[in-house]
Parts: structure tokens; sequence; C-alpha cells
């Protein structure tokens, strides 16, 4: 008979089993044993691996909400910087100092711009 094929290669054939029982007892059992600890431990790591896959795939939906939210934090606190700098602008003009509302709106609008730019540099984009 020849030797079993597939999954099980490594085993012997029956009457190779049989033989190596004849000559230390219990042979063919411990083979057996340590296939099925074998296919076990395969089980195992299959299962491990769909963990980890589903782990990764919902710590990827954490990283983009956390992305979404603070693409919208900074569209807000921006969008409210830049309103805030008008506001501030207009008020030195209605008061006659409108050069120092448009050096307010201009510096106020660079930094604005500059924390953006340095945000998006710290997170690689």
């Amino acid at each position: 008979m020849p030797p079993a094929t597939g999954e099980y290669r490594e085993l012997p054939s029956g009457e190779q089993m049989r033989i190596w029982n004849e000559l230390v007892s219990d042979s063919a059992e411990r083979m057996l044993s340590l296939v099925e600890q074998e296919f076990q431990m395969k089980n195992k790591l299959v299962d491990q691996r769909v963990q980890d896959a589903e782990h990764n795939r919902r710590l990827d939906l954490v990283n983009v909400w956390f992305r979404a939210a603070g693409l919208v934090t900074g569209v807000v606190l921006g969008s409210g910087g830049i309103v805030g700098y008008l506001w501030i602008a207009k008020y030195c003009v209605d008061h006659g100092s409108a050069g120092a509302g448009a050096g307010l709106l201009g510096g106020g609008v660079a930094a604005l711009a500059a924390v953006i730019t340095a945000v998006q540099r710290r997170n690689g984009q």
C-alpha cells in the first residue's frame, strides 16, 4: 500500500505502521496523536489570522472616523478663525484703522495656513 498523500503525507503506510508498532509499542498511536496536534495548531493559526484581520479592519474604521473628525474639526476651527479675523479687520476698518485691519487679517490667515501645513506634514499627507 502506498503512503498517504495530501495533508497527511508524512504518515507511513499501514504496513509500515504495523511493523513500527511491533518494534515500539504504541508508536502508531503516538504518530497519530502528533499529527492531530499539528492539525489543531494549524487550525488555531488560521483562527488567529482571521481574528487579526477582523481587528485590523476595526482599527482601519476607527482611523477613518478619527481622520474625518479631525478634518471636520479643522474646517470648523479654520473657517471660524478666518471669520474671526474678518470680523476684527472690519472692526478696525469701521474705526478708521484700515492698515491695522489689513495687517491683522493677512497675518492671521498666514498663521492659519502655516498651522494647516504643519499638521498635514506631521500626518504625512
